[in-house]
């Protein structure tokens, strides 16, 4: 594959049994590229990399789902850890990747650029550290894979065909997405498997096969159109009479059809299968929704890949489908299809971005003493020196949160204001929280930013408090912002969690500071733990994160005196606003999760009781009766909707806080229609007043 035509091979380590192949050259920028363009004079590779006429960082994904055969990424512009993730994902079986790097000795002791990403207001640039930069050289180093420019020695490199034949593994996995249309209903699949085992491709295979069969409308959904580039590339293999537009395949009568997630909600288009390809890239919501509204339904996702790991969305997948799907079913896909086994440029990404990170065996910790264990500050030094921990700690971290991407890994080393916190048992990672220093402003900064004038990066809450909620001195105080608590999963449900918090919130380092913050994807399931741990709702975001699907929640506990008082005004301000709130920007807020923020509003205005008893009785219609039934709700949310059961406190806040129609109240509370709702609300508003 290499050498004057083939020879040297061995001395780069490269052979041509369908792997792919991994080159690093370190020297200045010209001579690194001028050498990679010697190598690849035959292969015409695609160029990623920061200057012009370059395929960019952030374009890298514009290519996914195509193959590449020669790859050049050149990082002397900066290491951008998620576009190089992807990056490796494009190279087929056969192909090449070039990575080209400053010399070792300078990269690990200069600032790359991408560390940008990183920067936060208040800190100076020689206070960030290169712990993630370090880390990679030395995973070079290990993986024999570098080379210098300046060697004078030229080898050509050849790009070797590669079959991609569909394995007795992949050919299981079609017959089982074809038998989600033709078999038993309600019985959704999830495919899942790493990168290059042919996901997409089996999705592909099995709708042509299935419109073959007869079948005549298959529809596909995935985050982006050119995400599912691949199923459709191997769908038209099978079909080659058919006709292709953007999107749509089509052969005789019958059609292969791309729908983005929020028409398919929409729209509601009828299908004889829905497949989802890369399902972790949609918020869960949604998918919630769809395999309620589709009884013939097939997921694929990808656990470890591009956009970091998909396991902690897959477990909360998993969790959902138990509940609302309980048949479903699921295979895992091993063998690679796009390259070999055993492939050293998949090895180097996993290793060098720790896509593959597990937490401690569960073993090790299912039958510990969770009383005796203590949270204590880790020095983030340590997890360059000790591998094991850094990747157990990542692992914990991945598995906590709904997507994880390898650059979380370089904010976890390299964050100038990061704290990491960790239990541990013999060694071992139990639990750990991750946590920001935020704010300290001066008075001129402070004011900047209560007018919009100034958005200091990486300060979170004391921007959203004087920028969003309107309290001026907010930036003043100093707070710490929890980023992530993780329990590993075999000390889940033991109060493990909450036990950490209080220490955290115990520890000294957390006493001298005004007040801690956190900031989540609000969901009815979480709200309830950080209540309890004494955090206050101070404000929810009036748009859906395009990502997760849900709210931002910011919520606040105040430690100091000053941090006390900053809560208390928040918490009003907040309380003020929320009822307004929910009859437009958030009147598409959950109505279990608008009943969890309303408890413990204060309302000092008493409903007429006459127009109540009038409503009750049928003598007074709705809208003639809305402000005093508007009145009764907020009374009743100051007593946290006590004694009213969780259905009857929704559909009060769905109705008459958030407006909902008449038509979507009664479908989302299994109601006849408008009469049913009616009749329930006149029940619901009796019984309060007995």
């Amino acid at each position: 594959m290499v050498g004057s035509r083939l020879q040297g091979n061995k001395d780069l380590g490269l052979d041509v049994n369908g792997h792919r192949q991994f080159l690093a050259i370190q020297g200045d920028a010209p001579a690194c590229r001028d050498r990679a363009r010697r190598l690849l004079a035959d292969c015409a590779p695609v160029w990623v990399s920061a200057l012009p006429g370059h395929l960019g960082m952030g374009q890298v994904r514009d290519l996914l789902g195509q193959e590449v055969r020669s790859l050049v990424f050149d990082a002397h512009g900066g290491f951008n850890p998620d576009a190089f993730a992807a990056a490796c994902g494009l190279v087929v079986g056969g192909g090449v990747l070039v990575l080209l790097i400053p010399p070792l000795e300078v990269w690990q002791n200069q600032h790359d650029p991408e560390a940008r990403r990183l920067a936060v207001f208040g800190y100076q640039l020689e206070q960030q550290s290169n712990r993630f930069i370090c880390r990679l050289a030395n995973q070079l180093v290990e993986a024999d894979v570098l080379t210098t420019a300046e060697n004078g020695e030229t080898y050509a490199i050849e790009c070797i065909p590669w079959s991609t034949a569909a394995t007795d593994e992949q050919a299981q996995a079609v017959a089982a997405v074809e038998r989600v249309a033709t078999g038993h209903r309600r019985r959704p699949l999830v495919l899942t498997a790493d990168r290059g085992r042919g996901k997409s491709s089996a999705f592909g295979i099995a709708a042509a096969n299935l419109l073959q069969q007869g079948r005549k409308r298959v529809l596909v959904t995935a985050p982006r159109l050119d995400a599912a580039q691949a199923l459709f590339r191997h769908a038209m293999k099978l079909l080659p009479l058919a006709h292709q537009e953007k999107g749509v395949i089509s052969w005789e009568d019958q059609q292969i059809r791309f729908v983005a997630p929020d028409a398919l909600i929409i729209e509601q288009p009828e299908a004889d299968l829905l497949l989802v390809d890369e399902a972790a890239g949609i918020p869960l919501p949604l998918l919630q929704v769809l395999v309620k509204r589709y009884s013939r339904i097939a997921f694929a996702t990808t656990i470890h890949g591009y956009e970091g790991t998909g396991r902690g969305f897959v477990l909360r997948f998993n969790q959902m489908l138990d509940q609302v799907a309980p048949r479903w079913r699921r295979m895992h896909l091993e063998q690679p299809i796009r390259w070999s086994e055993r492939d050293p440029l998949e090895a180097f990404s996993f290793n060098a971005l720790l896509l593959d990170a597990e937490p401690a065996d569960s073993r090790l910790l299912a039958s510990i003493d969770t009383r005796q264990l203590v949270l204590q500050r880790l020095s983030r030094d340590q997890l360059l020196q000790d591998e094991v921990l850094l990747r157990q700690l990542f692992g914990l971290l991945v598995g906590a949160h709904y997507r994880t991407t390898p650059f979380d890994l370089r904010h976890l080393l390299d964050g100038p204001n990061v704290s990491v916190w960790l239990a541990r048992h013999q060694g071992n990672v139990a639990a750990a929280i991750l946590a920001a220093d935020e704010g300290g402003f001066d008075e001129e900064i402070s004011k900047a930013i209560w007018l919009g004038q100034r958005r200091p990066h990486g300060h979170l809450v004391p921007e959203a408090l004087a920028a969003q909620s309107g309290i001026e001195q907010a930036p003043r105080l100093n707070y710490l912002r929890i980023i992530r608590i993780a329990v590993h999963p075999a000390l889940q449900g033991r109060g493990v969690g909450s036990t950490m918090l209080e220490q955290l919130l115990k520890a000294k380092e957390i006493r001298q500071l005004d007040a801690v913050g956190v900031s989540y994807g609000a969901s009815s399931r979480l709200l309830p733990f950080w209540r309890r741990a004494g955090f206050t709702p101070v404000r929810v975001g009036l748009v859906r994160d395009a990502r997760s699907g849900t709210h931002a929640l910011l919520m606040l506990r105040g430690i100091s005196r000053r941090g006390r008082a900053l809560e208390a005004e928040a918490r009003s301000g907040f309380y003020d606003r929320l009822p307004v709130q929910l009859s437009e920007p958030l009147r598409d807020l959950e109505p279990d999760l608008a009943v969890g923020l309303l408890c413990g509003h204060e309302s000092g205005t008493l409903a007429d009781l006459d127009e109540l008893r009038a409503f009750a009785g049928g003598a007074r219609h709705y809208g003639d009766s809305l402000l005093s039934l508007r009145r009764l709700v907020l009374r009743l949310a100051a007593s946290d909707f006590d004694g009213l059961p969780e259905g009857d406190a929704g559909l009060l806040v769905a109705k008459i806080l958030q407006g909902r129609s008449w038509n979507y109240v009664a479908a989302l509370f299994q109601m006849d229609g408008r009469k049913q709702v009616q009749q329930r609300l006149r029940e619901i508003v009796r019984t309060c007043l007995e």
